[in-house]
């Protein structure tokens, strides 16, 4: 359900720094506590590590990538390596801490590898895939074909699409459109200020699953009832 990754990461986060601070009393015999916490740290950590790599694999698996779950994913390896290489060889030096997450940092901020770039082609390729698979995708253009769908599907894609024209692109799917002479009318977001670009980024993901055609069975059902008691 997503609550693995805080907990483990804000321990890893101060056992980490508290592992840098006592870095000094290693060797101390005054304080022989220190070294023991120092190497068995890291080894008790890479059980959690473990665990935070399955649980990220299995939020990407099940909902893609996000910018979030690419931070999480490259921390999780991150940590994973720091726990193996201090944990159970000979490191000494505390320096390829800040020098390897920094580094991390710093690939994942730009290029097509970034945490954008891979997020965009991510969550797009979902959607492409469940817009071929509900059949309102033909020669690269969007077409409407009316269906209802299962209400965890459709929940999963306006996510999706609601993702996309928030955190990436409000024009990412407008050339797609020419079928819809209207959509161009209605495809502005207005950014004015936050709250606004959300909402409208979010009324934009339900205006296309309109133009679609796609509903979901809960929509329906209530369409229905709506209808039968007027």
């Amino acid at each position: 359900n997503g609550w693995v990754a805080l907990p483990v990461l804000v321990l890893s986060v101060v056992g980490i720094l508290s592992v840098l601070l006592l870095d000094p009393l290693r060797e101390s015999k005054e304080f022989p506590w220190a070294g023991k916490f120092t190497r068995w740290f890291y080894r008790l950590l890479l059980p959690l590590t473990i665990l935070l790599m399955i649980s990220i694999g299995v939020r990407i698996a099940d909902y893609g990538v996000t910018e979030n779950r690419y931070f999480v994913a490259i921390l999780a390896g991150w940590l994973f390596i720091i726990a193996t290489a201090y944990g159970f060889f000979k490191t000494r030096s505390t320096r390829w801490i800040p020098l390897s997450l920094g580094v991390s940092c710093l690939l994942s901020a730009w290029g097509p590898w970034s945490a954008s770039g891979v997020s965009l082609r991510s969550q797009k390729a979902m959607v492409m895939e469940d817009f071929a698979k509900l059949g309102v995708l033909a020669d690269g253009q969007l077409i409407a074909n009316s269906q209802t769908i299962d209400p965890e599907k459709y929940a999963g894609l306006r996510s999706r699409l609601q993702y996309l024209f928030y955190s990436h692109d409000p024009l990412i799917f407008d050339a797609m459109m020419i079928n819809f002479p209207d959509w161009a009318e209605g495809s502005r977001v207005d950014s004015s200020s936050a709250s606004n670009f959300r909402f409208t980024s979010n009324q934009k993901a339900d205006r296309l699953l309109e133009s679609l055609a796609i509903n979901s069975e809960v929509a329906a059902y209530q369409s229905y009832t709506l209808q039968t008691k007027e």
